[in-house]
Protein backbone atom coordinates (compact mmCIF):
# COMPACT_ATOMS: atom_id res chain seq x y z
CA UNK A 1 0.00 0.00 0.00
CA UNK A 2 2.99 2.32 0.30
CA UNK A 3 3.16 2.41 -3.47
CA UNK A 4 -0.41 3.71 -3.75
CA UNK A 5 0.57 6.86 -1.86
CA UNK A 6 3.01 7.72 -4.63
CA UNK A 7 1.26 10.09 -7.10
CA UNK A 8 3.65 9.16 -9.91
CA UNK A 9 2.87 5.48 -9.51
CA UNK A 10 -0.87 6.22 -9.49
CA UNK A 11 -0.54 8.22 -12.72
CA UNK A 12 1.54 5.45 -14.31
CA UNK A 13 -1.02 2.76 -13.34
CA UNK A 14 -3.90 4.89 -14.63
CA UNK A 15 -2.05 5.45 -17.92
CA UNK A 16 -1.44 1.70 -18.27
CA UNK A 17 -5.12 0.96 -17.64
CA UNK A 18 -6.27 3.50 -20.23
CA UNK A 19 -3.81 2.14 -22.81
CA UNK A 20 -5.04 -1.42 -22.21
CA UNK A 21 -8.66 -0.35 -22.71
CA UNK A 22 -7.86 1.48 -25.96
CA UNK A 23 -5.77 -1.41 -27.28
CA UNK A 24 -8.55 -3.94 -26.64
CA UNK A 25 -11.06 -1.67 -28.41
CA UNK A 26 -8.77 -1.31 -31.42
CA UNK A 27 -8.27 -5.08 -31.61
CA UNK A 28 -12.05 -5.52 -32.14
CA UNK A 29 -12.03 -2.86 -34.87
CA UNK A 30 -8.98 -4.42 -36.56
CA UNK A 31 -10.83 -7.68 -37.25
CA UNK A 32 -12.35 -6.10 -40.38
CA UNK A 33 -9.86 -4.53 -42.81
CA UNK A 34 -10.41 -0.78 -43.02
CA UNK A 35 -10.32 -0.76 -46.83
CA UNK A 36 -12.59 -3.78 -47.35
CA UNK A 37 -15.46 -3.45 -49.85
CA UNK A 38 -18.68 -1.92 -48.38
CA UNK A 39 -17.37 -1.97 -44.79
CA UNK A 40 -17.42 1.74 -43.98
CA UNK A 41 -21.00 2.54 -44.96
CA UNK A 42 -22.78 4.33 -42.12
CA UNK A 43 -26.22 4.92 -43.68
CA UNK A 44 -28.00 2.49 -46.02
CA UNK A 45 -27.65 3.36 -49.72
CA UNK A 46 -30.82 3.68 -51.83
CA UNK A 47 -30.09 0.27 -53.39
CA UNK A 48 -30.28 -1.45 -49.97
CA UNK A 49 -32.67 -4.36 -49.73
CA UNK A 50 -35.65 -4.41 -47.37
CA UNK A 51 -36.52 -6.81 -44.61
CA UNK A 52 -38.59 -6.58 -41.42
CA UNK A 53 -38.43 -7.62 -37.78
CA UNK A 54 -41.57 -7.41 -35.62
CA UNK A 55 -43.05 -4.76 -37.90
CA UNK A 56 -39.86 -2.68 -37.97
CA UNK A 57 -38.08 -1.87 -41.21
CA UNK A 58 -34.61 -3.33 -41.74
CA UNK A 59 -32.22 -2.42 -44.56
CA UNK A 60 -29.52 -4.75 -45.94
CA UNK A 61 -26.59 -3.72 -48.12
CA UNK A 62 -25.42 -5.14 -50.38
CA UNK A 63 -28.20 -7.55 -51.23
CA UNK A 64 -27.16 -11.22 -51.27
CA UNK A 65 -27.62 -11.50 -55.04
CA UNK A 66 -25.12 -8.63 -55.55
CA UNK A 67 -22.40 -10.27 -53.44
CA UNK A 68 -21.42 -13.21 -55.62
CA UNK A 69 -20.09 -16.60 -54.57
CA UNK A 70 -16.54 -15.44 -53.68
CA UNK A 71 -17.46 -12.05 -52.24
CA UNK A 72 -14.90 -10.31 -50.03
CA UNK A 73 -16.24 -7.36 -48.06
CA UNK A 74 -19.06 -6.50 -45.70
CA UNK A 75 -22.80 -6.83 -45.63
CA UNK A 76 -24.51 -4.44 -43.20
CA UNK A 77 -27.90 -4.54 -41.49
CA UNK A 78 -29.75 -1.43 -40.25
CA UNK A 79 -32.90 -1.52 -38.10
CA UNK A 80 -35.54 1.09 -37.31
CA UNK A 81 -35.15 0.39 -33.57
CA UNK A 82 -37.59 2.98 -32.22
CA UNK A 83 -40.03 2.81 -35.17
CA UNK A 84 -39.26 6.48 -35.74
CA UNK A 85 -37.91 6.05 -39.30
CA UNK A 86 -34.35 6.39 -38.00
CA UNK A 87 -32.27 3.44 -39.10
CA UNK A 88 -29.41 2.34 -36.84
CA UNK A 89 -26.57 0.08 -37.94
CA UNK A 90 -26.76 -3.04 -35.79
CA UNK A 91 -24.77 -5.74 -37.60
CA UNK A 92 -21.82 -5.93 -39.98
CA UNK A 93 -20.85 -9.27 -41.53
CA UNK A 94 -17.36 -9.51 -43.01
CA UNK A 95 -16.71 -12.15 -45.69
CA UNK A 96 -13.47 -13.35 -47.30
CA UNK A 97 -13.87 -15.32 -50.53
CA UNK A 98 -17.52 -16.00 -49.72
CA UNK A 99 -16.86 -17.26 -46.18
CA UNK A 100 -17.94 -15.30 -43.12
CA UNK A 101 -15.04 -14.32 -40.89
CA UNK A 102 -16.45 -11.68 -38.53
CA UNK A 103 -19.85 -10.67 -37.16
CA UNK A 104 -19.71 -7.23 -35.57
CA UNK A 105 -22.76 -6.52 -33.41
CA UNK A 106 -23.78 -3.01 -32.34
CA UNK A 107 -26.76 -3.48 -30.08
CA UNK A 108 -28.26 -1.44 -27.25
CA UNK A 109 -25.29 0.89 -26.90
CA UNK A 110 -22.68 -1.86 -26.80
CA UNK A 111 -20.68 -3.62 -29.46
CA UNK A 112 -18.85 -6.90 -29.74
CA UNK A 113 -17.29 -8.98 -32.49
CA UNK A 114 -17.43 -12.70 -33.17
CA UNK A 115 -14.79 -14.47 -35.27
CA UNK A 116 -15.46 -17.58 -37.35
CA UNK A 117 -13.57 -20.11 -39.40
CA UNK A 118 -15.39 -22.52 -41.74
CA UNK A 119 -18.69 -21.44 -40.18
CA UNK A 120 -17.67 -22.26 -36.59
CA UNK A 121 -16.93 -19.87 -33.75
CA UNK A 122 -13.25 -19.51 -32.91
CA UNK A 123 -12.09 -20.24 -29.34
CA UNK A 124 -11.92 -17.39 -26.79
CA UNK A 125 -14.91 -15.63 -28.32
CA UNK A 126 -17.51 -13.64 -26.42
CA UNK A 127 -20.26 -15.61 -24.73
CA UNK A 128 -22.83 -13.59 -26.72
CA UNK A 129 -21.56 -15.09 -29.98
CA UNK A 130 -23.49 -17.94 -31.57
CA UNK A 131 -21.54 -21.15 -32.18
CA UNK A 132 -22.44 -21.15 -35.87
CA UNK A 133 -21.99 -18.14 -38.10
CA UNK A 134 -24.80 -16.43 -39.92
CA UNK A 135 -25.03 -16.73 -43.65
CA UNK A 136 -25.38 -13.68 -45.85
CA UNK A 137 -28.67 -11.92 -45.21
CA UNK A 138 -31.54 -12.11 -47.67
CA UNK A 139 -33.77 -9.17 -48.50
CA UNK A 140 -36.48 -7.85 -50.78
CA UNK A 141 -35.87 -5.05 -53.28
CA UNK A 142 -35.83 -1.52 -51.90
CA UNK A 143 -39.30 -0.21 -51.05
CA UNK A 144 -41.06 -3.57 -50.72
CA UNK A 145 -41.20 -3.81 -46.94
CA UNK A 146 -41.76 -0.09 -46.45
CA UNK A 147 -44.85 -0.18 -48.69
CA UNK A 148 -46.07 -3.33 -46.94
CA UNK A 149 -45.61 -1.81 -43.47
CA UNK A 150 -47.39 1.35 -44.59
CA UNK A 151 -50.28 -0.90 -45.67
CA UNK A 152 -50.30 0.60 -49.13
CA UNK A 153 -52.71 -0.93 -51.60
CA UNK A 154 -50.13 -1.11 -54.36
CA UNK A 155 -46.92 -2.97 -53.63
CA UNK A 156 -43.56 -1.80 -54.87
CA UNK A 157 -42.29 -3.31 -58.14
CA UNK A 158 -40.50 -6.71 -58.17
CA UNK A 159 -41.34 -7.60 -54.57
CA UNK A 160 -41.20 -11.30 -55.35
CA UNK A 161 -37.45 -10.96 -55.93
CA UNK A 162 -36.29 -12.10 -52.47
CA UNK A 163 -32.71 -13.28 -52.27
Amino acid sequence: MIFMNNPYLKAWLLTCLVLMLFSSASIANDLIPKDANNCNIIQPPKASGDSALNGRLMKVFPRRKQMGENYTGCQTLWLDIQRMHKLERILVLYFENGEIKVQQHMEAGRSFSCRYYAGSLLPNSKIECSKKSLDSLSSYPAGCVASSLADEKQRAVNCDDVD
